[in-house]
């Protein structure tokens, strides 16, 4: 079928990509409840210029000045909602992003990366995937026959086995 723009992996890639740029510089609720809103507003203009970078790179006819404006407009609507999710959460600390996970089963070896793994103030961990599509799994449907969707459980297997702490929350 004809696509115009950009595809919704690409789309999808630039959101984590600010996300990640996002999250290298605020590392706890703390820090997100703390910041002052200018500050706040200026993370969130440069981790969307970073995302806005990596699709000019790779996608130069089509990031034409007006249609990155667009973008960049786009994406930082979009960090700012989660940010406003993330600021009613418990207490959290960041402590790690794209954590790569290896896992094996009979001779299936999967190499798994989590988008970003939180400390709860319980002592738990926080496994969350950035979910970019219109459609996310149903948590329902995990417990069904031919569940739709097994990646955070298969995060959670590959994690609980090698994690100190337990997993205690997963997230999209």
């Amino acid at each position: 079928p004809f696509v115009s723009g950009l595809s919704s992996m690409a789309r999808g890639t630039a959101l984590h990509i600010a996300m990640e740029v996002f999250y290298s510089k605020v590392d706890s609720l703390q820090t997100l409840l703390t910041m002052p809103p200018d500050t706040l507003a200026t993370l969130i203009a440069d981790a969307s210029d970073e995302a806005i970078n990596f699709l000019q790179s790779r996608y130069r006819r089509i990031m034409t000045p007006r249609f990155s404006a667009i973008e960049k407009s786009r994406l930082e609507g979009l960090v700012s909602l989660f940010v406003d999710l993330e600021k009613t959460r418990k207490d959290f600390s960041v402590i790690a992003q794209e954590k790569k996970y290896q896992w094996q089963h009979g001779n299936l070896n999967l190499t798994l990366k989590v988008d970003r793994i939180d400390q709860l103030g319980d002592e738990g961990l926080a496994l969350i995937d950035y979910k970019t599509g219109k459609h996310t799994p149903s948590k329902q449907s995990w417990l069904e026959a031919r569940p739709e969707d097994m990646q955070l459980p298969l995060y959670f297997v590959a994690a609980s086995g090698v994690e100190e702490q337990p997993v205690t929350t997963l997230s999209i």
